[in-house]
């Protein structure tokens, strides 16, 4: 609920997820169909300001959350 807030309100928010199966449950829960794509070793699943990458968060680089302002 929280990452559909933030999108509400206007703001670019980043989830991490490692199940590919809860991810796409996900936008089926709202209706939504997201674009697909592979960015590195995540397969990033985004929807208007939302943007869902699935794999390790472990994973994440430095670039790749670059410009975030709270974590």
């Amino acid at each position: 609920l929280d990452l559909v807030w933030l999108a509400e309100q206007g703001h670019a928010v980043i989830g991490v997820e490692l199940a590919e199966r809860a991810v796409q449950d996900f936008f089926v829960e709202r209706d939504v169909q997201p674009q697909v794509s592979q960015h590195g070793v995540f397969k990033v699943y985004q929807a208007g300001t939302l943007r869902i990458l699935c794999g390790d968060f472990f994973a994440l680089s430095r670039e790749g959350v670059a410009g975030c302002r709270a974590f």
